[in-house]
């Protein structure tokens, strides 16, 4: 079947320079995806324009576009301006689909943001990341501390690793010229960077080694089951940690419901 794929605006205001661009590529998210629409709605220090570009194709999980309207006034508060649902016509691999975002970026936009659905982001990611990344005039930038949390195992570890890749990672838009497409479905963050780096000789790397308040999930997205072993016996890039759900900073709500979801999966 050949790929087809069409790019629905759900909001857009005409007058804003875009500056950033915050890429979702979607799959089995349906009952996840609330979790980094809460993040991204509850950023702070916003001082630009930024875009949120959505990728899936249809199936029963779909989030669909009616959910991300949902969100749409939420999200114009903290400096979204323009909102794009892109629907694909067959299951693709992550690669393809982040191509596929790159093709409908605002021509203004300077920093790709790559979000993933089951990932609650730090509410100062995007400001630390337009503000780090301007300021060097950096090619990649990611986070190499941050929280992970298992609704299996109702148990937390914590990312502590400077890695080929990290956390929260977002680049200069400019590299999405380097990018070509690829069938792989594993490894897709290295597959990225390398790709960079191999068109780019002046490739300039930053890392934030800050540790905000923030929780990756694994057990409702179909690409985060690997890590499953690790809560049981952390290895690197993961640590033994303290911590609770309820003790790393989250919005009180937010951990009331990843609770509940997970009280609703062991039922």
């Amino acid at each position: 079947m050949e790929l087809k794929y069409i790019g629905y605006e759900l909001m857009c205001d005409e007058s804003a320079v875009i500056e950033v661009s915050v890429g979702l590529p979607c799959y089995n998210a349906k009952d996840i995806a609330w979790l980094a629409f809460e993040g991204l709605c509850r950023q702070t220090g916003v001082t630009f324009k930024w875009e949120l570009l959505i990728c899936e194709e249809p199936h029963s999980l779909a989030i669909g576009r009616e959910f991300a309207m949902q969100y749409a006034d939420r999200l114009k508060e903290v400096g979204c301006a323009r909102i794009v649902y892109i629907e694909m016509n067959q299951k693709v691999v992550l690669p393809t689909k982040w191509i596929t975002i790159g093709q409908y970026i605002s021509t203004q936009s300077m920093i790709f943001v790559m979000q993933a659905t089951d990932c609650y982001a730090p509410a100062e990611r995007l400001a630390v990341t337009y503000r780090r990344m301007c300021y060097r005039d950096a090619d990649w930038l990611d986070f190499t501390h941050g929280y992970f949390y298992s609704f299996l195992h109702k148990k937390l570890i914590l990312y502590a690793h400077n890695g080929k890749t990290n956390l929260h990672m977002a680049f200069a838009t400019r590299n999405f010229q380097h990018l070509n497409y690829h069938d792989r479905n594993k490894g897709i963050d290295n597959w990225l960077m390398k790709s960079m780096r191999a068109g780019n000789k002046q490739f300039k790397l930053i890392r934030e080694t800050g540790l905000y308040p923030s929780v990756d999930t694994d057990g409702f997205n179909s690409i985060s089951r690997g890590r499953l072993q690790f809560y049981l016996k952390p290895v690197l890039p993961f640590k033994k940690t303290k911590f609770t759900i309820d003790e790393i900073g989250l919005p009180p709500d937010i951990v009331q419901r990843i609770k509940e979801q997970c009280s609703a999966l062991h039922r």
